[in-house]
C-alpha cells in the first residue's frame, strides 16, 4: 500500500456496503472512485475470509487496475496477477478450425455454408487460418490453451482477467477463488444468449459466491442488458429472459417487434435493494459542460448522393432501434456518404477492401467545419479530443490533424492494447495534444482531463454510434473531478439526415435509462444545454 492513501468518506460507505451484501453493484458515475474501495474489498475477503478474487474488465484496464490493488491494499505483487493470452475462440470457431485442420486441402476445397462463412473471417482475422482454408497450428494452440497464469497460479490470489478469458477459463481458477468483481460490466455481459455471458452465468451456478458488478451504464441501450447482473444477485427476480422480456417489452400486434418498454420501476426497486450508487454531482458538484450541436450543410455532390439511400436508410434505422434488426445496405451506405464520401467503398469490387473518391477531391460537409476547429486549436495550441464513430473517417480527421500541426494519434480497434496505453500516456503527459478516438475503444478506462498542465476544454462529435451509454461514458473522460472550466461538447449534425433520427435514439435510450434511475442524465444531443451551475450559463 503506498503511504498516505486512504479511501474518502463515500468510497468507506461503498465497501461497506459491498461487505454487508455478498452479491451486488455499484452504479456509481463514472470518476467518482469506484475502483479503490473495490481493491479494499479484494483485501478484505482474502485477510478476513481467505476468499481469492476474480476481477474481470477490458483489456484496456488490465494494468490501470492492478497498479490500483498494490496501491490501496498490502497485497505483493506476485500476489495480483494479470491473466495474459490470446483471447479464446467460440466453440464454433474452435470447430470449424479443427474440421478444416482434419480436411485434405489437395484432394478438395472445403465448401462453407451459413454461418462458417461469419466464423471463417474471424478466424481469419484472429490469424489461426489463411485465405486458402489451411490452418497455423501454432496459433491454433495458443488460442486454446489454458493461460499460463492459470496452469502456474503460483501465490496469485488476485487474478486480472478479459471478460473472455473469465467466462472460458473460470473453472481452471484456484479452489479459493470465490469472489467475482467485473468492472464496466456493460462491456462485457449484456446479452444473454451469448456464449460469453452463458459462462458467466455458469460461474455463479458451480463454484462463485460473492459477486460485484461496477458500471455507471448497467443500462445499456436496452433494458435487457440489465439481465445477466440482475439473475447472477437473485435469479428468482424472473423465471428466465423470456421472463423478463415478456414482463418489461411491448410489442407490435401486428409484427410481433419490439416496440417500447414497460414497469421500469421493478427494475429501479431492484437496484434500490442491491446496488449502491453515487452520482458525479454528490461527489464533486455539477458537472461543469456544455453542449452544443453545429448542424451542418452537406455538400450539394454530397446531399444528391445521399438521397438516393435516405428513405430506405430511415427504415433500416428504425428496424434497428426496435427490435435490434441490423441496419442494412441503405443505412450502411448513407452512413458512408455522411461521414467518408472521399474513402468509400469501391462497389465495383466489394471483396478488394479498396475505396474511391465519390467526391472528386471536395470536402464533405462535416470536414469543411472540423477545418474551422482544427485553425483555432492550431493557434492556441489547447488540446483536443474527437470522437468519430468509423473507421475511414477516423483515418481522414487524423490527416486533418496533422495537416495542421497537431500532434494527434488515432485510438480504434486497429490500435494494440499496448499502443493505446502508450498515446493514453502520452497524452496525459502532454507530449501529443490530439486524439480521434472510436467511442466504443475509448469509452472507458481514460483520464483525459488534462493534457500535460492544460486543462481539456473542447471535445467534438464527429459522428455517432446509437448508444446513449458511450456518449456519456465518453464525454466524461475529460470530466474525472470538479473542473476548473467548463467542458464545450461539441457535436456535429448534418441537416435534414439520419444524424437526427440518431439523437433522437439517444434520448429515447437515456429517457429509459432515467426511469429505471431518476439520476441518469437524459442526452438532448439536438439542442443547446448547459449544466455546472448558474455562473456557466452566465458565462456561456
Amino acid at each position: 500500500m503506498d503511504e498516505g492513501v486512504s479511501l474518502r468518506e463515500k468510497q468507506v460507505a461503498s465497501l461497506a456496503f459491498y461487505i454487508r451484501n455478498p452479491k451486488c453493484l455499484d452504479l456509481s458515475d463514472p470518476g467518482t472512485g469506484k475502483t479503490p474501495p473495490t481493491c479494499v474489498y479484494q483485501w478484505y475477503l482474502w485477510s478476513r475470509l481467505g476468499i481469492g478474487s476474480a476481477f474481470v474488465m477490458p483489456l484496456s484496464l488490465l494494468k490501470k487496475n492492478r497498479d490500483e490493488i498494490l496501491r490501496f491494499t498490502d497485497f505483493k505483487p506476485d500476489e495480483v496477477t494479470i491473466v495474459t493470452g490470446l483471447r479464446p475462440l467460440s466453440p464454433a470457431q474452435k470447430k470449424l478450425a479443427e474440421t478444416l485442420l482434419a480436411w485434405d486441402h489437395k484432394r478438395s476445397k472445403y465448401e462453407l455454408f451459413g454461418s462458417q462463412k461469419v466464423t471463417f473471417k474471424a478466424l481469419v482475422d484472429a490469424g489461426v487460418c489463411r485465405p486458402d482454408m489451411t490452418v497455423d497450428k501454432r496459433m491454433l494452440h495458443n488460442r486454446t490453451v489454458l493461460p499460463y497464469e492459470l496452469a502456474n497460479p503460483g501465490n496469485t490470489k488476485v487474478f486480472l482477467m478479459g471478460f473472455d478469458a473469465y467466462s472460458t477459463h473460470w473453472e481452471a481458477l484456484p479452489d479459493f477463488v470465490k469472489a467475482v468483481q467485473v468492472d464496466e460490466i456493460h462491456k462485457g455481459y449484456k446479452g444473454d444468449s451469448s456464449q460469453r455471458t452463458q459462462g458467466f452465468y455458469a460461474s455463479f451456478t458451480y463454484k462463485m459466491t460473492h459477486f460485484l458488478g461496477m458500471t455507471g451504464t448497467l443500462v445499456s441501450g436496452r433494458l435487457d442488458s440489465a439481465y445477466p447482473a440482475i439473475r447472477v444477485i437473485e435469479p428468482r427476480y424472473y423465471p428466465s429472459y423470456k421472463g423478463f422480456y415478456y414482463y418489461h417489452s411491448i410489442e407490435d400486434p401486428i409484427t410481433g417487434k419490439l416496440k417500447a418498454w414497460r414497469n421500469h420501476e421493478k427494475l429501479s426497486a431492484i437496484f434500490g435493494k442491491h446496488a449502491i450508487r453515487y452520482t458525479f454531482e454528490s461527489v464533486y458538484g455539477k458537472e461543469a459542460k456544455v453542449i452544443i450541436p453545429e448542424f451542418v450543410e452537406m455538400s450539394e455532390k454530397q446531399r444528391e448522393i445521399y438521397n438516393k439511400f435516405k428513405d430506405e436508410a430511415f427504415l433500416e434505422l428504425d428496424k434497428f432501434f426496435l427490435d435490434g434488426t441490423q441496419p442494412g445496405v441503405g443505412f450502411i451506405r448513407a452512413r458512408q456518404i455522411m461521414e467518408h464520401p472521399n474513402s468509400f467503398p469501391d462497389l465495383s469490387d466489394p471483396e478488394s477492401g479498396k475505396t474511391i473518391d465519390i467526391m472528386n477531391g471536395a470536402r464533405c460537409g462535416k470536414e469543411e467545419r472540423l477545418d474551422l476547429h482544427f485553425e483555432d486549436h492550431s493557434r492556441t495550441g489547447k488540446p483536443l479530443i474527437i470522437y468519430a464513430a468509423l473507421k475511414p473517417q477516423q483515418y481522414r480527421i487524423l490527416e486533418m490533424a496533422r495537416a495542421y500541426g497537431m500532434k494527434a494519434e488515432v485510438l480504434n480497434g486497429d490500435i494494440s492494447a499496448t499502443r493505446r496505453g502508450e498515446i493514453d500516456l502520452a497524452f496525459r503527459e502532454g507530449r501529443i495534444n490530439c486524439i480521434i478516438a472510436s467511442p466504443q475503444v475509448a469509452d472507458v478506462g481514460f483520464n483525459w482531463q488534462f493534457c500535460g498542465k492544460q486543462e481539456v476544454d473542447h471535445m467534438i462529435f464527429a459522428s455517432l454510434d446509437f448508444l446513449d451509454t458511450t456518449v456519456l461514458q465518453a464525454y466524461r473522460r475529460a470530466i474525472r473531478g470538479k473542473r476548473g472550466t467548463p467542458l464545450r461538447i461539441t457535436v456535429l449534425l448534418y441537416e435534414d439526415s439520419l444524424d437526427n433520427r440518431i439523437t433522437w435514439i439517444i434520448y429515447e435510450k437515456s429517457l429509459d435509462a432515467h426511469k429505471v434511475d431518476p439520476t441518469h442524465q437524459v442526452l438532448r444531443l439536438f439542442e443547446h444545454n448547459i449544466e455546472g451551475g448558474e455562473e456557466l450559463k452566465q458565462a456561456a
